[in-house]
């Protein structure tokens, strides 16, 4: 123990590695489930999906465009921290990740789709294409009932990831008469197509942007490279040097020092009011993450709300984080679920899909029994175990980000040179995003980069911190030499294979698609290209989020 409230354990150093072990693979399962009633109908001009998430605020819910033609609605409950450890009299409530799923048929703009969630409903809104409206409706995806609810388990479950029970898939259709007929099915796709999707974050456009759900549009490769990942066991990733593990009882400002000291962004939670032996479905409540605890401050404060001189005494003095506890806070900075693989189980398409189609930064590696985190694997080390194994992958990496559809136009969160510094950090929180690219307002050329690392600087440096209040260029001068804040960029015409060493020599977490005149048209995130490598199987994680 290097610190009251942090555990460290010494291992070898991580590096990229060479896919040569193949290990066997191991299903997943758990009892925990919610149910997501929803309604489906038509409107002159649209197709609305409301979907009741109970408790959930916008962060908590997560809608995804997905195989070009489907909407992935998944939302996520933290555990009451203040009912653990309490003896139940009576219990029906579930917590963990859900999700259902709305197949959508030609005739409607997934590129015109907006989402908001309120009061405990999340409405999806999608535009029918142009010459459509009126007509009759073609075979849409829509709930018909939704799962029976599952009490919260006592026993973790058995294994981690793999394939699980399949997930329900629905159709609607019109009947002669003009009705609605519905009908259930599994995987079964509705007729028609639509466009292809480039991989991108949209940005909403809601009457009531507080409100406003981000819609995340991807593009997952077709499932040719999914059995070469599978085969390989998470283990041929080496531990670490150093792993830092919080204890849940650590103060909020002390937290922050651990992980400014030791150069990281974030650490998984132990719950400390469990015991040492308990299955890693209690043993965590999560990840601690720097930038949610920045950005929900800086949210508090404003852009030229703070009046001290650094941020440690600026937390120090703010009364919801001077005395409060990682578990106190725990729900208010939603922390990322810790979702685990087992160090002997699970494999890499598990990592790939959870890091890729699932959005999890970063992945625990836990030995069981136990539940102790041996390794964390994060998105960047499974781009460079890609780079490292080129050879295995060239159908894919030698073809063009054009050919691959990544190099589209597509809306991005970006800032001006003349933005405040705090705007940048504002809508990395808001979209939960790496980055936001810096434009020049006059050329409206890309010059720059802000990024969530950057929030380190906030936490450590009273020069940045004073900064907040100021242009973005007067930042970007400022920390000119940060490789972070170079804008490393890329065309349609450049290959996957030459866009991932560009990625991995500048270690960095995105590289910004312009034109030749640099100007932007998307952003190409890790997330973007771990999805392109794989394809998730119908139902393949199951109900394992729900443990998580």
């Amino acid at each position: 123990h290097t610190h009251p409230h942090t555990h460290t354990t010494t291992m070898s150093s991580a590096v990229a590695v060479d896919l040569t072990t193949a290990m066997a693979h191991t299903a997943i399962s758990a009892d925990k489930s919610m149910p997501m009633f929803s309604d489906v109908f038509e409107t002159k001009d649209t197709l609305q999906i409301q979907v009741d998430v109970p408790g959930l605020s916008k962060q908590e819910v997560k809608v995804r465009i997905i195989d070009g033609n489907s909407i992935l609605v998944v939302g996520r409950r933290e555990p009451d921290l203040q009912s653990q450890g309490a003896a139940f009299v009576f219990r029906e409530r579930t917590n963990g990740e859900f999700s259902r799923k709305f197949q959508v048929p030609s005739g409607y703009d997934l590129s015109n789709i907006v989402a908001s969630c309120l009061h405990g409903v999340l409405t999806i809104t999608v535009k029918k294409l142009a010459g459509a409206a009126g007509a009759a409706a073609a075979p849409v995806a829509v709930p018909t009932a939704a799962p029976a609810a599952v009490p919260a388990a006592s026993t973790p479950p058995k294994s981690i990831p793999g394939a699980g029970r399949a997930a329900h898939a629905h159709t609607l259709s019109s009947s002669p008469a003009g009705g609605v007929v519905y009908a259930e099915s599994y995987g079964i796709p509705a007729s028609g197509s639509s466009p292809r999707r480039d991989s991108l974050t949209r940005v909403p456009a809601v009457s009531k942007p507080d409100e406003a759900v981000t819609i995340h549009v991807e593009t997952q490769g077709d499932g040719s490279l999914n059995h070469v990942f599978q085969g390989l066991s998470i283990s041929i990733f080496p531990s670490p040097p150093k792993l830092i593990i919080l204890d849940s009882n650590t103060l909020v400002p002390d937290a922050l020092k651990i992980l400014a000291q030791n150069r990281i962004l974030a650490a998984p939670v132990r719950d400390v009011t469990k015991p040492v032996d308990t299955p890693w479905t209690e043993k965590y409540i999560g990840f601690f993450d720097m930038s949610a605890v920045v950005g929900y401050l800086l949210d508090q404060l404003g852009p030229v709300g703070h009046h001290l001189d650094n941020f440690e005494k600026e937390i120090e003095s703010y009364s919801a984080f001077k005395s409060a506890t990682i578990a106190d806070v725990a729900k208010v900075l939603h922390l990322q679920a810790f979702a685990p693989l087992e160090v002997d189980h699970g494999n890499l398409l598990d990592a790939m899909l959870l890091c890729g189609p699932h959005n999890n930064r970063r992945v625990p590696v836990v030995k069981t029994p136990g539940g102790d985190v041996v390794n964390i694997v994060t998105q960047s080390a499974l781009i460079k175990t890609l780079t490292t194994n080129n050879d295995k992958f060239k159908s894919l990496t030698k073809q063009t980000l054009r050919d691959l559809g990544l190099g589209s136009p597509a809306p991005v969160h970006s800032v001006t040179t003349d933005d405040l510094l705090f705007t940048a950090f504002h809508l990395i929180k808001q979209h939960d995003i790496s980055a936001v690219p810096v434009i020049d307002k006059v050329t409206s050329r890309v010059i720059g980069n802000v990024s969530a690392r950057d929030v380190r600087l906030v936490a450590t440096s009273s020069k940045v911190y004073k900064m907040l209040g100021m242009p973005v260029k007067l930042y970007c001068e400022a920390v000119r030499e940060g490789a972070e804040n170079v804008a490393v960029t890329c065309t349609p015409d450049d290959t996957l294979e030459e866009v991932i060493k560009r990625i991995v020599k500048a270690h960095i977490h995105r590289i910004y698609v312009v034109d030749s005149g640099l100007r932007m048209i998307r952003v190409l995130s890790l997330r973007n290209i771990l999805c392109r490598f794989v394809k998730e199987p119908e139902g393949y994680f199951g109900r394992y989020y729900g443990a998580c």
